[in-house]
């Protein structure tokens, strides 16, 4: 009986804690989806102040033609520049947890660039790290492929 008691204790435990797991997944999912949004709505504003509060001090960025750039790189071509996004928004975005303090996420971004005049479709896939230093969550990689349509 006593070796039923101890299963029966092992068994609970190990239910609350992936109770406990499954719920922190979902909490970590819900503020890197905010985090996410946030960095869309700052690349739409061309805000190099929310994007430098976006991005980890080692930040850093490939491109479409496997172009790198640093976090200081990366601000200065979001925000600068005759051309811009005046529309586009994050879609099919998965999050998947890598512990509580890291996440990996994969995603769709479409929308319209603008630049003298004339109107280009966006359509990329993207792959981004997220970690959380000092309470937040801050993109640490990025790396972005054109869709086939556009190359």
């Amino acid at each position: 009986m006593q070796r039923i008691g101890v299963w029966g204790s092992a068994v609970m435990t190990a239910l609350v804690l992936s109770g406990t797991a499954l719920a922190q997944d979902g909490g970590i999912r819900a503020e890197v989806a905010a985090a996410n949004a946030a960095y869309d709505a700052a690349i739409l504003a061309r805000d190099a102040a929310a994007l430098d509060a976006l991005f980890a001090p080692d930040f850093v960025y490939v491109g479409t033609h496997a172009n790198r750039r640093d976090r200081t790189e990366q601000i200065r071509n979001m925000t600068a520049g005759e051309g811009r996004l005046v529309e586009g928004r994050s879609e099919e975005v998965e999050i998947t947890p890598l512990g509580d303090a890291a996440a990996l996420v994969t995603g769709r971004f479409v929308g319209v660039w603008r630049e003298d005049g004339a109107d280009e479709a966006v359509d990329e896939r993207y792959t981004t790290v997220w970690v959380r230093t000092d309470g937040r969550w801050r993109l640490k990689h990025e790396h972005v492929s054109l869709r086939p349509a556009q190359r």
